[in-house]
């Protein structure tokens, strides 16, 4: 069982290339008032081998109260699931303890890369389209096929 706690910025920096991990336990203090969570729960299931688990940890109380500087655990369970509904699903909730334990649902994505290409269709765009799709291409054996194709 290989097991990565995340609770600062040194931490996320490790974890951003790590995968095939069985468990990652997430501690919020230091990372919500970083904005960093966002990137430790997305960071943190994409380590995860498929049915791996995600533990979320956090210590503020579970109230409505707004107050300066302050983010209740609601907030922690709201932005946790809404980050992770694609990639995970919820095994266990322990609002006593601040818990939240998901399990890595998604499949692993296959090694390789993807790109996008920003295009308004307007025939003055085509050669740079082009030019840029050659480039892309040149050396994929895939593309080759697609290469004498009309834009």
């Amino acid at each position: 069982m290989t097991e990565f706690v995340v609770s600062g910025r040194e931490d996320l920096y490790r974890l951003k290339g790590m995968r095939g991990l069985s468990r990652v336990v997430i501690h919020t203090q230091r990372l919500v008032y970083r904005n960093l969570l966002m990137h430790a729960l997305k960071y943190g299931v994409w380590a995860l081998e498929p049915g791996g688990t995600l533990l979320v940890r956090d210590r503020s109380p579970n109230v409505f109260d707004l107050w300066p500087r302050f983010v209740s655990f609601k907030l922690i369970r709201q932005w946790t699931y809404k980050a992770l509904a694609q990639d995970a699903a919820p095994v266990r909730l322990d609002t006593t303890a601040g818990e939240i334990e998901m399990v890595r649902t998604r499949p692993l994505t296959p090694a390789g890369w993807g790109a996008g290409v920003v295009f308004s269709g307007q025939e003055a765009e085509l050669p740079r389209l082009r030019a840029c799709l050659d480039r892309c291409c040149a050396s994929r054996s895939c593309c080759r096929r697609m290469a004498g194709r009309s834009w």
